[in-house]
């Protein structure tokens, strides 16, 4: 027995909580089993409640294979326990106290279907990388799709974070720089991108000629021999800048060079696409299309680079602005742009799509992706409305 196993039966609800007594012999009911605490230190189900003989509690669920867990884990040194209500377990092997009083207790050992058991016990145990691979043709699409919105959201959440405790970060339009420089970085090459609009803040650079911005944020990348650099005692280590790995386009010689230019075009009027009744996707075209005619033949970018900026940079950025300004309308612009965005192509998505799950836009690869990376490579199975489907089929 493990303690997962316990957290989706009681998730689930699939016990007879109607036939259910303590192990003390006292009636209880089950009225709410509680929020599953995946996020926090803490009781295993927060804000549950229950009725034992006629008299209603409200408060913390805790689950443990055997009840000499809770002293196993120390829990009776940690105050977050003392609003403990009932403590759920596989095997009742040692009464818990707090505060002189008995927690009430109750046993699952004589509750468990085995057959249940045994076949999640093998889910997640074959070769397959996604572990529903085999079940997800009988689970209905609804599921799928319920679970993809979910994703969508989490992987905004995620990428967000850092946004909200970056003491830098006090400006929207400094923050807006910040994630078209991490896009333009890519995975290899984000931090050097980063620190160069650290070194060079929006609000300094905007104020200077346009042509002059341009040779600042090269100057300030410090990826080409200069010489004597315009600012040499505020630039990029050399050695911060990357290329194993990289295509000869995604070099930091060319990524920087395109994002100066497109940093010269924008003016970073916020309100001005933000506030537009237009399409946003072809606010953003007609931006790209301005530096494109600057740009030479080789330094232009593509098509699938661009919708990587507008994932990485412009959809992050509103989901974070709508946070910031408590206006869901943004929010619901960063996923109708992700709707007009092409799904992207990689490996992840590839494995999907042999499962017959082919994404439609930008919004279905990357829950996709977040889905496989958060969920599926962590075997959080428990986590995903797919996952528990397919364990109640």
């Amino acid at each position: 027995m493990n303690e997962n196993y316990l957290h989706f039966l009681w998730k689930t609800k699939r016990l007879p909580f109607h036939a259910m007594k303590t192990c003390d012999n006292q009636e209880i009911t089950i009225k709410h089993v509680g929020f599953h605490n995946t996020n926090e230190s803490g009781p295993d189900f927060l804000n549950g409640k229950i009725v034992i003989d006629e008299l209603e509690w409200c408060g913390n669920i805790e689950l443990h294979v055997k009840s000499s867990d809770w002293y196993l884990h120390k829990h009776q040194f940690d105050l977050a326990y003392k609003n403990v209500i009932l403590h759920v377990v596989y095997e009742n092997d040692k009464d818990v106290i707090i505060d002189g009083s008995k927690v009430p207790t109750l046993e699952l050992k004589q509750y468990i279907d085995w057959s249940h058991f045994d076949r999640f016990q093998r889910f997640g145990s074959g070769s397959e990388k996604i572990n529903c691979a085999k079940s997800l043709p009988n689970v209905d699409r609804v599921y799928i799709e319920s679970m993809l919105e979910r994703a969508m959201v989490d992987r905004l959440n995620r990428k967000a974070f850092f946004l909200y405790h970056n003491d830098l970060l006090c400006e929207p339009q400094q923050v807006l720089y910040l994630l078209l420089a991490r896009a333009f970085g890519g995975k290899v090459n984000q931090l050097p991108f980063e620190e160069m609009t650290n070194r060079l803040p929006i609000s300094l650079l905007k104020k200077k000629r346009h042509k002059v911005q341009y040779d600042l944020l090269i100057a300030t990348s410090n990826v080409f021999d200069q010489g004597d650099s315009l600012i040499s005692n505020n630039c990029v280590a050399r050695e911060a800048w990357k290329r194993k790995g990289l295509r000869p386009p995604s070099f930091p010689e060319i990524r920087v060079r395109q994002f100066s230019e497109l940093v010269r075009c924008f003016d970073f009027n916020l309100l001005h696409f933000l506030k537009s009744t237009s399409n946003l996707n072809v606010i953003f075209d007609a931006l790209f299309d301005e530096v494109s005619r600057k740009l030479t033949k080789e330094l232009q970018l593509s098509q699938s680079f661009i919708d990587l900026i507008k994932i990485n940079c412009l959809v992050l950025f509103l989901w974070w602005y709508g946070d910031y300004l408590s206006d869901n309308s943004l929010k619901d612009k960063a996923l109708e742009l992700l709707q007009t965005i092409s799904a992207e192509k990689n490996t992840i998505v590839k494995q999907w799509k042999v499962l017959g799950v082919s994404p439609k836009s930008a919004f279905e690869s990357q829950a996709l992706i977040e889905l496989y990376n958060e969920l599926c490579a962590k075997n959080k199975c428990l986590s995903c409305e797919i996952g528990v489907k397919v364990l109640n089929l």
